[in-house]
């Protein structure tokens, strides 16, 4: 066995053995916590269409989380860690409010196909069903450098105009592969939020150089009583005096409920 193809095995197996982040025994994996969400959002829909107000710290509300909790086997506390435990590994989150889209999508599809059955009530209720909005309206896949021996200096700047919107959480992500001939060690992914009273809220999202896919993930509250207008960017933020090679995908921009707004913008 050469040297180079015990290197190559060494790593491989290096590779293999890295754990992924442990996770409390009483916290639901994935899977089950994405249906948990998307079961919670269809609770807070219910609440919305019988004019309660939308807070599950308040004790008065707790009565209409509680059965969601209880199917799943959680108390309060234990649903605010799993959020809070999800919000630390923010690859997983989103992971996690990728399905509970799909799985919103597919409620809604569904219920909507047998409308004609259904009883005012939940005629009502499927109105009231989250609208998951994808804002991105432009290329979701880039590569650099753009061509054979352009600038270093491409941040892939991005401005999205929205139609005066009040509440809820903007989240924007976006796959990053570090392939050969990088000399990067990291870049940036960051967002502003403009408001009409010409302020403005900023996120980032560090990207370590990585030669395995990862996943940059920025969100933000609107805040009460703002009204968001323009979203701007940059996509790759970067030290321009080194070589850039990165495959950019799936650029995602959407909308989601206040869901755990307060745990989603803990950094």
């Amino acid at each position: 066995m050469n040297k180079i193809t015990f290197v190559l095995i060494f790593l491989t197996a290096l590779l293999a053995c890295t754990p992924s982040p442990k996770r409390p025994k009483f916290i639901p994996d994935s899977k089950e916590m994405s249906e948990l969400l998307a079961d919670v959002y269809i609770v807070e829909a219910t609440m919305s269409q019988s004019g309660r107000r939308i807070n599950k710290d308040d004790d008065k509300n707790f009565g209409y989380y509680k059965g969601v909790l209880d199917e799943y086997g959680l108390t309060k506390l234990e649903f605010d860690s799993a959020i809070s435990w999800y919000s630390s590994h923010p690859d997983l989150f989103s992971e996690v409010y990728d399905d509970v889209i799909t799985i919103l999508s597919k409620k809604d599809a569904m219920l909507k196909k047998d409308m004609s059955e259904q009883n005012q009530e939940k005629k009502d209720a499927i109105d009231e069903i989250p609208n998951i909005k994808d804002l991105w309206g432009t290329t979701r896949n880039y590569t650099l450098p753009l061509a054979e021996n352009d600038s270093t200096d491409v941040s892939f700047p991005f401005t999205v105009k929205v139609d005066s919107i009040v509440s809820g959480i903007l989240r924007l992500n976006a796959g990053y592969t570090f392939i050969k001939g990088n000399e990067l060690d990291s870049a940036y992914l960051r967002m502003w939020l403009c408001y009409s009273d010409s302020t403005a809220d900023t996120v980032q999202y560090l990207i370590k150089k990585s030669f395995k896919k990862q996943i940059g993930n920025v969100s933000q509250l609107i805040p009460e009583g703002k009204v968001l207008v323009t979203v701007e960017g940059l996509l790759f933020d970067h030290d321009t005096t080194k070589v850039s090679n990165v495959e950019i995908d799936d650029v995602k921009m959407v909308l989601l409920p206040k869901l755990g707004a307060r745990e989603l913008n803990q950094k």
